[in-house]
This record gives structure tokens, C-alpha cells and sequence, in this order.
């Protein structure tokens, strides 16, 4: 483009420096949309000289003012613009298809690229949408078509950037700003939810408040269980197949703790529960006893949980009540001291119909049918020295317990335990249900036993 001439006496500050364009200067006052004139009108202005305009203002060769108060930025600081769309020149008609093309690009945008980032123009008619219009978000050309037989692929948790143009600075109608990048909105995949492997979830036990089930580390040294000890409600707990459960009065963060464990005080007490023993059979126990775990500080072999109990199952050794380990076929009380894994037994409660009997407890029992839940009840003497147990169902009760007087001080601080556990060597439960069960088979062990609805009642 050549430079426009001018007159230097008629406009000493005028400088060669900015000069427009000659098809400019031959543009008429209103003629300010034609294509010649468009660059003119886009061109930038520099700093032109020192000491601020000339008289009258700036003058083409014609005379004409080049410059006037507006938009464009001038030697002063002030905001300028070109005399061509300078309102006393531009003609309303100029001015309002100024405005109406900026706002069409504006809404065209935000119309097609501003969707995924929550903004929207309700009232855009589809009929505006252009399928062809380029990928200016992401580097410009026609979008790509999937060649037959495959799908188009797309990214699902990340939106790309949106380009907004702000209005008030200088653009191709003297309205538009620079464009303004909205960071990418990352849609977040949030991980399933699961219960922790070591804070099963919280029970209600009545007349004592809301306790934290806490799985066990491992079941013995050798074996870690099952991935999930047990599942908890509200109002049960669900030992699975090898698993063990402490009840606690806190569960949180990674680690083990003795002193998250209850220290219940049963001397002159009573617990009870209502438990669903139908999966146990021959050969399998479900057992809910009491250790004095609170007071171990040994953390033990067991993944560290400080279990502890008279048969030192977790290499260290603790006094232990066991208000039940029962089958379908057999219910037994044991007290156990620290050191005394045998332990003393109570009268058991068995399956008579076995050897031939009446049948009383057991599958289609007469008066307990352990294909059913039912009841059981622990009652601690005021001087800890003995328990009494019952087991009922429909009105129907059957009881036994035990007198250990060396418990006495270990029930004021003990720690409520749920298992269910298996021998997996055939026969070597005879020790507890070898009386009425005369085959075994690990197999019958179903995968899981209930307790449920507990209550606890203090002196």
C-alpha cells in the first residue's frame, strides 16, 4: 500500500510513521464500509509525536478529521478512533450493523463452542448452525468423518477450552476484545464406594449406644481370611467363612489400636442377641465371646490387631468367655483363664435326634429349630465368679453355664468378639460336636451365619 499524502504545515504533528492507506484518503465521509476503507479502519495507530495534536485535529489531504474521540488508543492515553466511524461521520445505519454483526459472531460462538462450559443461547435458531463451520477451539479444518465401520471416538472426562471474545477493545468492527481462553473442565471419576477393610460400619447395640465393628488383621498367622471379614448393618453383623469382628468404641485411619477396643463391664450384667446359625453345620463354629483385648498391648501375629485369647491363636494370651460356639448341632459355654485353653465347659446343648432322642435343639428341633434364628442370653453374676446361658425360640428355652471364679476381675474391662471359623482337616472338630456329628465335610460350612439385635444391660 502506498503512503497517503499530507500536509505538514496544515498538520505539523502528523508523522509518515502512521499514514493510512491511499485508497483511505480517497474514501468519501460516508463511505465507511466499503472494502477499501476496512483496512484503514483496523489499522493501529502508534505513538505519532511529542507535544500533543495539532490545532483543529488531524486532517487528511482533503481536510478531513482523521481522528476523533473514541476508541482507538491516542498519544494522551485516550481511546480513539479512526475519523471514518467517528459518530459524526458514521450514519446510524453503520453503527447499529456494527453492533448487530458483533453481537451475531458473539451469540454464533457461544452458540457452538460454549455448551460444555454451561453457557448458552436459548433462543440461537438452529437454522444458524453451520456443520462445516472450522475447529477454531482445536486448530482449525473440517471436523473428520469416521470411515465406515467405525465409530467416532471422543473424549469423555475432559471438555476442550472455550474461546470468548470480550467486548471494549479494538477488533473488525471496533467493538470486539481479545479472545479469552475458559480453562478445561475436567469431569472428575469418583472411585465406587466400599465399606474399609478394617472399619466395617457401626452396630446398634441397645442400652449402650451405637458400637464401630472392626475387622480382624488375619485369622491366624497362616491365614489372612476372607478380603471382607464381615458385613455390618445397623442392626447385624455377618461374619463370613473364616472371618473374625471386635466390637470397638472408635474405628479410624489405617492402623490398629488396643485402645479402640471396647472394655465392657458384664459383672452383674447381661448380653443378648439373636443369632441365624442355618449355614453351620457339622464341623463348623459361629461364636460370639468375650476377650480382654483392651488391656493387651502386644499387637500380636495377626496383622497386628492385639487379638488375643486363651489358645493363644495370635501369639499372645488373654482370659476369654465363650457365651457360644454352636452349630446347628451343638451349643457350648467355656470359661477359659489366660492360660487355660481347655477351659471349663458347661452342660452342653445338643442335638439329641443324633443319638436318637427327642431332639429338642437342632435342624426341626422341637423346641429350638436351628434351621431358624433364635435367642440367646448371657447373665453375669454381681461377683463375675459365674454365667448363665439361654437359648429360646417361640416361647420355648434351654439354658446352661458355668462358674469360673478366677473371671471375676477380666468381665469389668472385656471386648465382645464375632467369628466364624472351620477346620479344614476332616474330623478334627470331634472335640467339640464329635458327640452327635459322625461325618465332616468342610463343605457344609455355608458362607456366612447372622447375629443380630443386641442388647446390653449393666448392673
Amino acid at each position: 500500500m502506498g503512503q497517503a499524502s499530507y500536509n505538514r504545515n496544515a498538520n505539523p504533528g502528523f508523522h509518515p510513521g502512521h499514514v493510512h492507506s491511499t485508497a483511505y484518503a480517497q474514501q468519501g465521509a460516508g463511505q465507511c464500509f466499503g472494502p477499501q476503507s476496512f483496512h484503514a479502519r483496523v489499522h493501529r495507530p502508534t505513538k505519532l509525536y511529542q507535544g500533543g495534536p495539532p490545532p483543529g485535529g488531524y486532517l487528511d489531504s482533503r481536510g478531513r478529521p482523521l481522528f476523533q474521540e473514541g476508541f482507538e488508543n491516542g498519544y494522551d492515553g485516550k481511546v480513539r478512533q479512526h475519523g471514518c466511524c467517528a459518530p459524526a461521520v458514521m450514519k446510524w445505519w453503520g453503527s447499529a450493523l456494527c453492533c448487530g454483526l458483533l453481537v451475531l459472531l458473539t451469540c454464533f460462538l457461544v452458540k457452538e463452542h460454549g455448551a460444555d462450559s454451561g453457557v448458552s443461547v436459548p433462543w440461537w435458531p438452529e437454522a444458524l448452525t453451520v456443520p462445516w463451520w472450522p475447529e477454531v477451539l482445536g486448530g482449525g479444518g473440517e471436523p473428520s468423518t469416521p470411515q465406515p465401520g467405525t465409530a467416532p471416538t471422543e473424549a469423555p472426562q475432559t471438555q476442550p477450552p472455550v474461546v470468548v471474545v470480550a467486548p471494549g477493545g479494538p477488533g473488525a468492527f471496533g467493538a470486539a476484545g481479545p479472545a479469552v481462553a475458559v480453562p478445561a473442565v475436567t469431569v472428575p471419576t469418583l472411585p465406587p464406594v466400599v465399606p474399609s477393610k478394617r472399619c466395617l460400619g457401626a452396630v446398634d447395640v441397645a442400652g449402650h449406644g451405637t458400637m464401630h465393628m472392626i475387622a480382624a488383621g488375619k485369622n491366624t498367622p497362616t491365614d489372612d481370611g476372607p478380603d471382607m471379614q464381615a458385613q455390618v448393618s445397623s442392626a447385624q453383623v455377618t461374619p463370613l467363612k473364616s472371618g473374625r469382628v471386635y466390637f470397638g468404641h472408635a474405628c479410624s485411619g489405617d492402623a490398629y489400636s488396643n485402645t479402640d477396643y471396647a472394655a465392657m463391664n458384664f459383672k452383674g450384667g447381661s448380653f443378648s442377641y439373636t443369632v441365624n446359625l442355618a449355614a453351620a453345620d457339622c464341623g463348623c463354629v459361629a461364636a460370639l465371646y468375650l476377650v480382654d483385648m483392651h488391656s493387651n498391648t502386644n499387637p500380636g501375629t495377626c496383622g497386628g490387631d492385639y487379638y488375643c485369647d486363651a489358645n493363644r491363636v495370635c501369639g499372645v494370651n488373654c482370659d476369654e468367655v465363650d457365651i457360644q460356639e454352636a452349630n446347628k448341632h451343638m451349643f457350648k459355654t467355656t470359661d477359659h483363664g489366660a492360660h487355660d485353653g481347655s477351659g471349663k465347659v458347661g452342660f452342653p446343648i445338643q442335638d439329641n435326634a443324633t443319638l436318637g432322642g427327642k431332639g429338642k435343639y437342632g435342624p426341626g428341633g422341637s423346641c429350638v429349630d436351628t434351621e431358624m434364628p433364635f435367642q440367646v442370653k448371657a447373665s453375669f453374676s454381681p461377683s463375675g465368679d459365674s454365667i448363665s446361658v439361654v437359648v429360646s425360640q417361640s416361647g420355648c428355652s434351654m439354658d446352661t453355664g458355668v462358674k469360673y471364679p478366677s473371671l471375676a476381675g477380666a468381665l469389668e474391662h472385656m471386648t465382645p468378639v464375632v467369628s466364624y471359623w472351620f477346620s479344614p482337616v476332616s474330623g478334627d472338630m470331634k472335640w467339640f460336636d464329635g458327640e452327635v456329628c459322625k461325618t465332616y465335610d468342610s463343605e457344609q460350612c455355608g458362607a456366612a451365619v447372622t447375629f443380630s439385635d443386641f442388647v446390653f444391660t449393666e448392673r
